[in-house]
């Protein structure tokens, strides 16, 4: 799986490097302790301006759009096997020959499996009555983590991972590395059980309660996560992007990031907070 892509929406809202997930298995329940989140009342849908969405994780993601309870489009998808292909920079390139045997891709950088994706989402394809979402799964070793940079057409900052907005569905369904993750049907199942039942959680929540962990900036090589290439870098997420997942409630001494926790995870961010911005 290429680690930076890009994909120029078509007329048909389509998938780029989308992969094929398993059948839909038994549905166990989620861990308890959720705080409803209904869905706001959005008003009249204003489309939103092009956004370029950087997206790195430890290790696996499926990223798109869509509205309160379902995902409408998939812009891409990756699973990260080794270090490099969550943290590492892409080489700059002007022409394929730069690459040595990938391609060189519209942001001037090697589509060669390092670091963060980046997205170009044109302006139109989504409304302000959708949400970002994110599915993450990862390989239960080390480190977990999802670090996002949505920056508007001119690569002016938007929004990051870690802002208030964001909020977290686990699922309590496994799929490691490597297994493709979860397939649409069972995405969708999800998104209208998270919604329906009041599954979504943010960080602001009961001392002991599960829900969305915001963790450490990208701004240095810390306890938990190295920094993600260079802030200045063409796919260097922000400084102050921080890595988010899921706090199932360890207990004191255990960290969200090192223990896995629910998985698959499903992230949401309400588009209309953008316009606001």
């Amino acid at each position: 799986m290429t680690r930076t892509s890009v994909l120029w929406l078509a007329a048909a809202l389509g998938a780029c490097g989308a992969r094929t997930g398993l059948d839909v298995p038994d549905l166990p329940d989620a861990p308890g302790g959720g705080v409803d989140a209904p869905i706001p009342d959005a008003g009249p849908r204003t489309t939103i301006p092009e956004l370029r969405v950087l997206v790195t994780a430890d290790n696996s993601y499926r990223f798109g759009f869509g509205d309160g309870r379902a995902l409408r489009s998939t812009f891409g998808a990756a699973e990260a096997e080794t270090a490099c292909q969550i943290v590492c920079c892409s080489v700059p390139c002007r022409s394929d020959a730069d690459c040595r045997g990938e391609r060189c891709g519209p942001f001037g950088l090697c589509e060669d499996g390092n670091g963060a994706e980046i997205y170009r989402v044109p302006e139109g394809a989504v409304s302000s009555s959708d949400f970002l979402y994110v599915v993450a799964w990862s390989d239960d070793a080390v480190t977990q983590g999802l670090l996002i940079d949505v920056r508007d057409g001119a690569g002016e900052p938007v929004v990051t991972s870690g802002e208030p907005g964001w909020s977290v569905c686990a699922t309590n369904v496994d799929f490691d590395t490597g297994s493709g993750g979860p397939d649409d049907r069972l995405v969708a199942t999800w998104l209208e059980r998270c919604s329906a039942e009041g599954r979504w959680v943010g960080p602001d929540r009961p001392r002991g309660a599960p829900g969305l962990v915001v963790g450490e900036a990208n701004d240095s090589d810390r306890d938990e996560f190295p920094r993600v290439c260079e802030p200045r870098a063409p796919d260097g997420p922000r400084a102050d992007a921080r890595w988010m997942w899921f706090d199932g409630a360890l207990g004191e001494g255990g960290s969200p990031f090192r223990e896995p926790q629910a998985e698959f995870l499903l992230f949401r961010f309400p588009t209309r907070e953008i316009l606001d911005r």
